[in-house]
């Protein structure tokens, strides 16, 4: 059952982490899309660009962040055995 927790551990952290980043990742991208992007619809692609690029960037970042968390405390709960 500690084997299966462990585990659980790792994705849970990994979903949250995904969330977590793509949401901060789309904020960013928006709000750097907006400053950047002249303004009127010759501007529209790039703000599109950038909440994309931001998205998945902030969603990799922060799930690989998560996963690797979730390994540390795997390891420590395998190891207070």
């Amino acid at each position: 059952m500690s084997n299966f927790l462990g585990w659980l551990i790792i994705v849970v952290f990994g979903i949250v982490g995904f969330a977590a980043g793509g949401t901060a990742g789309l904020f960013l991208g928006e709000a750097i899309g907006d400053v950047t992007a002249p303004s009127g619809a010759e501007g529209v692609g790039n703000v599109i660009l950038a909440v994309l690029v931001g998205f998945w960037v902030g969603a990799i970042l922060f799930g690989s962040l998560g996963v690797w968390l979730g390994i540390i405390i795997r390891r420590r709960m395998n190891s207070e055995k």
